[in-house]
């Protein structure tokens, strides 16, 4: 395409929307058995969208249920079409004339710097605020069953499932390390491990 228009590459490939909907689909037309490869690249771009759809629509959804779990959780099926439809309505404003703006508007704002910010403070949320308090009762909740599958003192694979899973904070995965120099043998050392951890956080929230 440089060479036929007689343009530096950077200036025909440019960011932004008009990448994947102008300079790409103009590419393909220039291929041999170009209806192919726009096929392709067009399904590419449909699959791309709905595997994003999909986690942003179970955030949501999974969201909004667990904070109303009674009167949402028997009906999520419903639930969920009605937070589909909603967002097609919302979308729809991208499809008239001035949808161009808005794109760029959504993704400068929402997609960039924005959202950067938003992970950074919850990281910092859940680590400095939510896990010194709260991480403790976490920890208790997620404690492996000795009925999860096979024995797990048969099980290799279980033992060290066990022993990630007695280490949600750095301080017992700490403990963990400077008692026993690593993990190197899972059939009977992890569940040892995994009570005193749980002595000494009962010890230390007393």
């Amino acid at each position: 395409m440089s060479q036929e228009l007689g343009v530096p590459v950077n200036q025909v490939a440019k960011a932004g929307p008009g990448l994947a909907f102008v300079v790409y689909p103009q590419a393909m037309t220039m291929l041999p058995l170009s209806p192919f490869w726009s096929f392709l690249f067009f399904f590419m771009l449909l699959t791309l969208g709905l595997d994003s759809q999909f986690a942003f629509m179970e955030t949501i959804v999974t969201a909004v249920t667990d904070e109303f779990p009674y009167y949402l959780r028997p009906k999520k099926a419903s639930f969920s079409a009605v937070i589909c439809i909603a967002l097609f309505l919302m979308g729809l404003i991208l499809t008239t004339e001035g949808g161009m703006y808005w794109l760029v508007l959504l993704d400068d704002y929402s997609a960039g710097f924005g959202l950067m910010v938003v992970v950074i403070t919850t990281c910092l949320v859940v680590t400095r605020v939510y896990v010194p308090r709260e991480g403790w009762r976490v920890q208790q909740a997620s404690r492996p069953a000795m009925d999860w599958g096979p024995s797990l003192e048969e099980n290799r694979t279980g033992m060290y499932v066990a022993s990630l899973a007695g280490s949600q904070s750095p301080k017992p995965l700490m403990v963990h390390m400077r008692k026993y120099g690593g993990i190197t043998s899972y059939e009977n050392t992890a569940i040892e491990v995994d009570r005193e951890i749980e002595e000494e956080e009962e010890e230390s929230m007393m």
